[in-house]
């Protein structure tokens, strides 16, 4: 459930909706990486100025750990 202020007063918890729902199972089940805006887990991304396919890092660009090197 989440906090919605837009909502009537005594009815502002309401259900996530299913791309929050999924973001939330990845985070909760440890993904630390990229999630766009469905609720997806992003590994890659296209370079819009080659046009060539690109692996993101699993942990974020300020990671150190050996797999992120």
């Amino acid at each position: 459930m989440r906090w919605d202020p837009t909502r009537p007063v005594g009815d502002r918890w309401t259900d996530l909706s299913e791309a929050e729902q999924r973001a939330a199972d990845l985070r909760n089940g440890g993904y630390t990486g990229w999630i766009n805006q469905d609720g997806y887990a992003v590994t890659s991304y296209t370079d819009p100025s080659t046009g060539q396919e690109m692996n993101l890092p699993p942990h974020g660009f300020s990671c150190r750990c050996d797999e992120c090197r």
